[in-house]
């Protein structure tokens, strides 16, 4: 999800059958590479577009307002009104996240970084991101089934206490993972996520929970 306006050309010779191939839309899209299918599937589903016609802005950071868009996409939002308002001073009217924002925030899918800002130009925080993923599915009466153990992060007193179940109930759904510290796992929870790393996650939870 994006505020740019990239034209809706499909090109149906992607890395998975009946998927767009982004590597012949974006020219930092490399084919093959470990994120490409991921691309592949959320833009073909139109959850995401580029950063502008030519580029999907793989290591770009995606921001709040950005990843709660996508997530209302999934759910079937229009979130081409944006002429609406919304508690937080800092969501104008008019931009592409605002109505997105209104619907997550009416529907108890995200909170504001206080009572009134959102912060949507923020890169979303490792951990906000699995806050949001748990609220929508609960949202969306979605059940993310445990496919792997849980994994006791060295860096766990690091996660806040808002996000800790979410980010156990991620892990074990498969949807995030750790980084491998040497002797353990790090869950590193207030690193941002790039737009490549957030549609692999999204790609992740559509295809498993939703589709």
């Amino acid at each position: 999800c994006t505020k740019c306006s990239a034209p809706d050309t499909r090109v149906k010779t992607g890395s998975a059958k009946g998927h767009d191939d982004t590597s012949k839309i974006f020219s930092d899209v490399k084919a093959g590479k470990w994120y490409q299918k991921a691309i592949d599937y959320n833009y073909t589903h139109k959850f995401v577009s580029g950063m502008s016609k030519t580029e999907f802005g793989v290591d770009s950071q995606i921001t709040r307002g950005q990843f709660i868009t996508i997530l209302a996409r999934i759910a079937g939002v229009d979130t081409s009104n944006n002429n609406v308002t919304t508690k937080f001073s800092d969501v104008k009217t008019g931009k592409f996240f605002t109505n997105a924002i209104k619907w997550a925030s009416e529907n108890k899918i995200v909170n504001g970084i206080s009572e009134t800002e959102f912060k949507p130009d923020t890169p979303i925080q490792r951990q906000q991101l699995c806050v949001m993923i748990v609220n929508f599915a609960k949202h969306q009466k979605i059940e993310l089934k445990a496919v792997e153990t849980a994994i006791s992060f060295k860096d766990a007193t690091a996660i806040g206490n808002y996000a800790k179940e979410a980010v156990k109930i991620c892990q074990m759904a498969d949807i995030v993972n750790g980084y491998a510290n040497g002797t353990g796992f790090d869950f590193k929870p207030a690193n941002t996520a790039s737009r490549a790393e957030a549609a692999q996650i999204l790609y992740k939870f559509h295809k498993d929970f939703v589709a």
